[in-house]
């Protein structure tokens, strides 16, 4: 394949995920550049002076301060749009939720259909769910998450406590698990969005004793904390199940260290177990049906596990993934 001018946003923050996916694409592209913001001055570049611009979360911003829609925040959405038209001859837009997570009722209604124009606007929407794939979607994996081996924590018997690990924030249905959370230990672990609901997990723990179960670490916690907390556990639980998600981060930064996952069920985790039967993830109803279900299972082979998910989401593999997508698009 000939050497692709790539455009990539955003640039690198926090989340290493972006990182990674720049990384999987350099392998074989050698002419690609971060940009961020995206405004005016990208018209400097000139008409069409990328081959193709892979774009990620261009619909935060869809959401104001007030976590709404405004005609403002909607028309910047649409000028952004336009301006990564001009300067690239495809866009791939790679779509990470159906809409923002901070967007509810009307907003949330109206920022999907928002999104569905602006993919349908695009040369191609990359997912990273193959439930979502067709038409003008495609399915690429996500990538894992690297760590410092050095500083990993062994692949051995979990001794420490189940983990909720990420942004402690109202959609991922915390609050509900801790009011059926009964006998094992449990730690909740990631930066707090809103003191209110931190508030709200506080009284709830307090309310029901559970301050001999379940430690509460409300802050910031970085890649490699977090990879020994999460390697040590017994293993990590989601209950996010709202409609607006496609995958979880989290999700994959626990396969990343061979760590077995229980989750409430969505379409994701459903169609990676009847097409993958991925060996880690252990799926339920709802959140008490996934408390029961934590007193069934064995300790697994955690080398395993990892190979298991390398096989589905390593670097190699997303990065053959992207290169066979940007092949078929040329």
């Amino acid at each position: 394949m000939p050497d692709k001018k790539i455009l990539f946003y955003p640039r690198f923050g926090e989340n290493q995920y972006t990182e990674n996916t720049y990384e999987c694409l350099q392998t074989f592209s050698t002419d690609i550049q971060a940009v961020e913001p995206i405004n005016f001055s990208v018209l400097k570049s000139g008409f069409h002076h990328y081959d193709v611009a892979v774009v990620h979360w261009l619909d935060n911003t869809l959401v104001t301060k007030a976590k709404t829609i405004s005609v403002i925040s909607v028309t910047k959405f649409f000028i952004k749009l336009c301006i990564l038209k001009w300067v690239a001859r495809r866009i791939i837009y790679v779509r990470h939720n159906l809409y923002p997570h901070a967007l509810h009722g009307a907003a949330a209604k109206i920022a999907r259909r928002l999104i569905d124009m602006a993919c349908r606007v695009s040369d191609r929407c990359v997912v990273h769910s193959g439930h979502l794939a067709g038409g003008n979607t495609s399915y690429i994996p996500h990538p894992l998450y690297q760590f410092d081996s050095e500083r990993e924590v062994t692949l051995a018997q979990a001794t420490g406590p189940y983990i909720v690990f990420g942004r402690i924030v109202e959609y991922k249905a915390i609050d509900r698990l801790l009011e059926s959370w009964e006998g094992e230990r449990l730690l909740i672990a990631g930066k707090v969005d809103s003191a209110a609901y931190l508030d709200r997990l506080q009284e709830i723990i307090e309310r029901r004793k559970l301050g001999g179960q379940v430690s509460l670490e409300a802050r910031f916690i970085s890649d490699q904390e977090a990879a020994m907390a999460v390697s040590a556990s017994h293993g990590l639980i989601l209950t996010h199940s709202d409609e607006d998600m496609i995958v979880s981060g989290s999700f994959f930064f626990a396969v990343s260290l061979g760590v077995p996952v229980y989750a409430v069920t969505t379409p994701f985790f459903e169609w990676l177990e009847n097409t993958y039967n991925y060996p880690g993830l252990f799926i339920y109803d709802d959140i008490p049906a996934l408390i029961t279900g934590l007193n069934t299972h064995q300790e697994i082979d955690r080398a395993a596990l990892k190979t298991a998910a390398r096989s589905l989401f390593g670097q190699d593999v997303v990065s053959a993934a992207w290169r066979n997508f940007l092949i078929k698009l040329s």
